[in-house]
């Protein structure tokens, strides 16, 4: 696959897109390799901050007050504990 980059239009680049060279086409597979194998772990980064944005002050003491509450914030923490598990 061809790659280009963006140049100032000029009769050497009149659409104003230039080839990549084999070491700037080699970057970009090493970096597009980075973030494939780091995918996984933003994920999990992400489904940690859905958990925690969950657990709001009104919330928690709201669930401070009852055992259900007790028992739903327990559920969260435990979700994120297993989900930060993943990441380390």
């Amino acid at each position: 696959m061809a790659r280009f980059k963006a140049v100032p239009v000029s009769e050497a680049y009149p659409n104003g897109l230039k080839p990549f060279t084999p070491e700037e086409e080699s970057q970009r597979d090493a970096d597009e390799a980075a973030w494939e194998a780091a995918k996984p772990q933003l994920e999990t980064l992400a489904k940690i901050a859905v958990l925690e944005i969950q657990v709001t002050q009104r919330r928690l003491r709201e669930a401070a007050l009852t055992d259900e509450g007790k028992a739903w914030l327990q559920n969260i923490e435990d979700q994120i504990a297993a989900e930060r598990a993943k990441v380390r």
